[in-house]
């Protein structure tokens, strides 16, 4: 989540209260992440070098944390469990959709993870990428939904959360690290 009071996006990550400096470019976690999730160990290399990292087990959920980035809508109720997008295999199409909204070329820019993830997240629906997600995440079921019923759902889906539900799920994610 990008926080608007602060300047600048954030450089490092949290381990137990002390800042830990973290590469940001959004190739870098990329790779990650795709590393992680293909390989199932833990690469090292989003973090500059020099730096003298505690024991994984402290820095790891704070660097999820850092990739998911997670922000507080939408809520999804019964989310579909199918892949939306592969930022690897999808890459031609991401790129191609940066192009047609922002203007931005992918494969000579840097940019923030933070940043890249904001703007990845809202590609407005006439760009491919957007229309593969839309395609992949397709459900017959949904297409069957009265329109009021849609729109009651991306009401309660965009609601801003109370003050209760901003305390609970920050005493969650303190709890539960990356599961929430």
């Amino acid at each position: 989540m990008i926080d608007l009071r602060k300047r600048g996006l954030p450089d490092s990550i949290d381990v137990n209260g002390k800042p830990v400096p973290v590469l940001t470019d959004f190739r870098v976690w990329i790779a990650w992440l795709h590393d992680l999730e293909e390989s199932k160990r833990v690469p090292l290399y989003i973090f500059p070098d020099g730096v003298e990292l505690p024991a994984k087990e402290a820095w790891l959920p704070a660097a999820l944390e850092f990739a998911k980035a997670p922000s507080a809508t939408p809520k999804a109720k019964n989310a579909s469990k199918d892949k939306a997008f592969d930022f690897v295999l999808d890459g031609d199409y991401i790129a191609a959709s940066f192009m047609q909204a922002y203007g931005i070329d992918l494969t000579e820019c840097s940019m923030h993870w933070h940043l890249f993830k904001a703007l990845f997240m809202s590609l407005p629906n006439d760009t491919k990428m957007a229309q593969i997600m839309g395609y992949r995440l397709y459900s017959p079921a949904d297409a069957k939904k009265k329109p009021e019923t849609v729109q009651a759902n991306l009401k309660d889906a965009w609601k801003l959360p109370s003050a209760d539900d901003a305390a609970i799920i920050e005493r969650q994610r303190e709890l539960f690290g990356e599961l929430v």
